[in-house]
């Protein structure tokens, strides 16, 4: 064992030693937890600059994610307030549920027999009503998972994009005084 590059707590201690299949699987589910929120951050500021915002550009406004940032992409899509948006909504559902069920699954590693890129979550959403057949198994392994975290990246970066036309024509783009000389930006007035 390599004791140079062990990385531990601040208690100084370390993860168990874990099988490496799990090892993979739980760096796999972090890379997408990260890309994950990434679109989740890109998406809000998009939402702001497209919908439009009064005075500075809004922090809180880049914690949003899930169902309300859903309800904010189809207000956008319903009031063609930016075509290239269209679709973004469901697409996003769609993906966020996917993020959800890696993030909030488990899986049986105590089982033998258990499948490791299964995973079990309960969608049980009332507490009074019987929990029978709401729970969804759903394959997510390592090559789901690399499946994933490339539909989230790109997903991210077509996002970006868009974000940074629109954020380059809002009224906090920063100006500058000689075009072509980086030096001479000023802060949006």
């Amino acid at each position: 064992m390599d004791y140079a590059n062990i990385r531990t707590g601040t208690g100084g201690r370390i993860l168990p030693k874990a099988d490496p299949d799990q090892r993979a699987l739980a760096e796999h589910i972090g890379f997408v937890v990260m890309v994950a929120a990434q679109l989740d951050a890109t998406l809000s500021g998009l939402v702001d600059v497209v919908a439009g915002f009064d005075g500075d550009l809004k922090l809180e406004a880049w914690g949003r994610s899930g169902r309300d940032l859903v309800q904010r992409l189809k207000v956008i899509e319903e009031q063609e307030l930016a075509p290239e948006v269209v679709g973004f909504a469901d697409r996003y559902d769609r993906l966020y549920r996917v993020r959800n069920q890696v993030v909030h699954s488990i899986r049986m590693e105590e089982d033998p027999d258990h499948d490791p890129d299964m995973t079990v979550r309960l969608l049980k959403q009332n507490a009074k009503r019987p929990s029978e057949g709401l729970h969804a198994r759903v394959v997510l392994g390592v090559s789901e998972l690399i499946d994933l975290w490339y539909e989230l990246r790109d997903f991210n970066h077509e996002v970006m994009l868009i974000f940074l036309d629109y954020a380059s024509r809002s009224k906090w783009a920063p100006t500058w005084v000689s075009p072509g000389d980086p030096e001479s930006w000023q802060p949006p007035s």
